[in-house]
């Protein structure tokens, strides 16, 4: 190794350790270890050249350093980039890396360092402080230190300064002291002394303080490194792309230009040799590989990564260490909503490399909260024209998974600035609660249900969707009533006909009689934390509208998904309208909890399931053309459903007492099931038996029976008891009830039994007439 004048030696830092970057050594010849690292600063401080470098608090080589009294800055002469990739994704504790590195150790002076090394500074300790979270910004904190491994600051003065300039078969210098050929023993004289430490009581003193305190302190000292340095040359056409090279990726489409460059420049390949699968789903662990791979093609040109168990580790390794990522995820198989895959690959370029193009204001963006913890990376790639929307407003879309269509696209416009998109977006305004009241509520009608004496069965709100009068209300006011009339906004009524209904999911597809009708239009869109109208007749009484957010699009409590939403909703409101800011209807509100909110509503696209044969009937002969299946209903009580039959729930024995017939069922089985009541509460709706007001379930075609649900027992056995009794009276008129449909809500409790007359045990007389009953079904 040769000797060096520091005060004549001149290089960049920047370059040095920035693009070069450097390996932190310390320990002795028994036993050391390295790391590399590309953040530190060379300088002066306290009056000596100095070398500041930066160490997480969960690295093997901390232990060695912190022991030690000295530690080496070794810069590798090019061609030693997968030497420095592995010696900073592996750890000393776990394997042997310097054997894997193929580097040749050496020691200095009994300090660690290569025989690869441009320039090895050797440096003694002469602070040491830990970064604490206070002392950063938050910014910075947020960005690089989600995981909360903080840096320890190590400040060393500088020594000796050497670089080597031999290889196996030169020869080495005399002056050097060398008394031996041996790889692993070099000694030499340093231009500048080893400064040995001024003795101290108690040992050799470091100074710790605050990092504030030592930042003010050492303001003299140059280059405080970033961590990237311009590399867009690194990525480069690697194949070419044959015309027709991807079956499904027809050259009209819109991403067509992305794939073929992503293909090109082997960023993402095909799932096989003929097909892209534009449209399927991308995984966490998959947008890691890409947000690392461009990372490292961009600082180093390569993008050689080991291979692992299981097989993303060494990215997420390297995605946390050089903060891509600051968090860990419990599931990376799972498929990267669009939200995920911004924060990622936000960080996957330097700051720098993603100029801004595009002047997009805070809040700009519809349906991204600006609070939201992605909301800073969603911008920055907007604005850099990485990421233009899924929709001619620019919206998002932050819940919904991405697809390779669109991967291909930013990860193109990431390595390949001339790809990046310009674009405005106009500051998004949606329309008020009054605004959404004028504008469609001549399009929300009062809907009447009567039976075949004209009796009212119950009222609730509709829909108009079309100028010919297609239209859509709750399922549970149209099924088995006799006749069905819509009074509009401005006062006149309509007879209603039925196309078709989904028991499950509560929805009708009916027609208003008439043309040219006042109507609204429907999106199928619809995401978290979006403001929402519900529109209709609460209570049978006039129109109102109520203000709420989306809480879930998807809730799956239910048998059919519902969007929950904190607009109230209570009786007469089922059937209406759940609108968007813009005016369209995203749903139909068919139930909520105590006191309206939450409320739920069937998403609108479920009305395509409902086309029926086209043909729409009057209420009457809809019910007649559609009877209940017998074969799903109790024997002696058609059409009352079979609650073992619809859920597969055992009976554990029948009681017949007048009138009134008990089946009892292994409750167990039903609090194990999958939403047992809920699937006989379906089947007792399709079967026109809705909870008018007294809590039975009656028929709303009057069919002569009323149900209830019970939680009791059965010889000691806990049971859920479906109570049938037969009525000598038409059926009970009202407007239906919101349920919850929960166990407790749904079934009556043993204390509610005593009051309705019921015991929660059965008494002896029952016992021991039982084994006489026949078992009724």
């Amino acid at each position: 190794m040769k000797k060096i004048n520091i005060a004549e030696k001149s290089f960049n830092p920047f370059d040095l350790i920035g693009q070069k970057w450097m390996l932190i050594s310390a320990g002795t010849e028994d036993k050391w270890n390295t790391m590399t690292a590309s953040w530190g600063a060379v300088g002066v401080m306290w009056g000596k050249p100095s070398a500041t470098c930066y160490i997480r608090k969960s690295r093997f080589t901390k232990e060695f350093v912190d022991a030690g009294e000295y530690f080496t800055l070794t810069v590798l002469k090019d061609g030693n980039r997968d030497a420095l990739n592995k010696m900073g994704s592996k750890s000393g504790r776990d394997m042997d890396k310097m054997h894997e590195s193929g580097l040749t150790p050496v020691f200095v002076e009994g300090q660690p360092t290569f025989e690869e090394a441009e320039l090895v500074l050797i440096c003694r300790k002469r602070g040491v402080t830990d970064i604490a979270p206070d002392d950063m910004a938050q910014e910075v904190q947020d960005k690089w230190y989600g995981d909360h491994d903080y840096h320890t600051m190590y400040i060393g003065e500088i020594v000796a300064l050497t670089r080597t300039d031999f290889t196996e078969n030169s020869p080495i210098p005399h002056d050097f002291g060398v008394s031996s050929r041996k790889k692993y023993r070099v000694a030499l004289r340093p231009c500048i002394p080893i400064h040995k430490p001024t003795p101290q009581k108690g040992g050799m003193q470091f100074v710790k303080k605050r990092l504030l305190s030592l930042i003010t302190a050492a303001a003299l000292m140059v280059g405080m490194l970033p961590a990237a340095f311009a590399g867009y040359e690194n990525f480069t056409s690697k194949t070419t792309y044959p015309a027709g090279q991807f079956t499904d990726v027809p050259s009209t489409e819109w991403y067509a230009q992305n794939v073929q460059a992503a293909y090109e420049y082997k960023l993402v390949d095909g799932v096989n040799a003929t097909q892209f699968k534009p449209n399927s789903n991308l995984t966490i662990a998959q947008a890691i590989k890409l947000a690392a791979c461009l990372h490292s093609t961009y600082v180093s040109g390569t993008t050689d990564f080991e291979t692992a168990r299981p097989w993303y580790q060494p990215y997420v390794t390297y995605a946390l260490e050089n903060g891509i990522i600051n968090t860990t995820y419990v599931n990376y198989d799972q498929p990267a909503t669009r939200a995920q895959f911004a924060s990622i690959f936000a960080n996957a370029l330097p700051e720098d490399a993603l100029t801004a193009i595009n002047d997009i204001a805070d809040g700009a963006i519809a349906d991204v909260d600006i609070s939201a913890d992605y909301a800073a990376d969603v911008y920055r790639l907007y604005r850099a024209g990485v990421l233009t929307g899924s929709n001619n407003a620019h919206d998002f879309k932050p819940n919904t998974n991405i697809r390779r269509s669109e991967v291909a696209a930013i990860v193109t416009r990431m390595a390949k600035p001339d790809l990046r998109q310009s674009f405005t977006i106009e500051a998004h305004v949606g329309m008020t609660a009054d605004e959404v009241f004028s504008a469609c509520v001549p399009a929300i009608f009062k809907l009447y249900a009567y039976d075949y004496k004209n009796n009212i069965l119950g009222i609730g709100s509709g829909v108009v969707l079309s100028a010919r009068g297609d239209a859509v209300t709750c399922g549970h006011l149209v099924n088995g009533v006799y006749r069905l009339v819509a009074e509009m906004y401005d006062g006149t009524k309509r007879e209603v006909t039925i196309y078709n209904f989904d028991a499950d999911a509560d929805i009708a597809h009916i027609r208003v009689v008439g043309s040219t009708l006042p109507y609204l239009g429907v999106t199928t869109e619809v995401e978290k934390g979006d403001t929402v109208y519900a529109l209709g007749y609460p209570g049978g009484g006039a129109a109102t509208v109520t203000t709420g957010k989306v809480t879930d699009p998807e809730n799956d409590d239910y048998l059919a998904p519902m969007i929950e939403s904190t607009a109230q909703v209570i009786s007469g409101n089922s059937g209406g309208a759940l609108i968007n800011d813009e005016g369209k209807v995203v749903g139909i509100t068919v139930s909520s909890h105590s006191g309206g909110v939450p409320s739920y509503s069937v998403p609108i696209r479920y009305l395509n399931n409902l086309i029926g044969d086209g043909t729409a009937y009057s209420p009457g002969e809809y019910n007649r053309n559609h009877k209940p299946d017998a074969s799903r209903c109790y024997n002696k009580h058609y059409p009352v459903p079979d609650f073992g039959t619809v859920t597969g729930v055992t009976l554990l024995g029948t009681i017949r007492e007048g009138t009134t017939t008990t089946y009892y069922y292994d409750r167990e089985e039903v609090e194990a099931g999958d939403k047992i009541l809920l699937r006989y509460y379906a089947a007792l709706g399709e079967n026109t038996f809705y909870q008018f007001t007294g809590g039975s379930f009656t028929s709303s075609s009057t069919y002569p029976y009323s149900v209830k649900l019970y939680e009791t027992s059965y010889d000691g056995i806990p049971a859920i008891s479906v109570v049938v009794s037969s009525n000598s009276f038409a059926s009970i008129g009202g407007l239906p009830q919101t349920a919850d449909f929960l166990c407790r809500n749904l079934c009556i409790t043993p204390n509610e039994m005593k009051a309705d007359g019921h015991e929660t045990y059965l008494r002896p007389k029952h016992r021991k007439n039982r084994e006489k009953q026949e078992k009724i079904k």
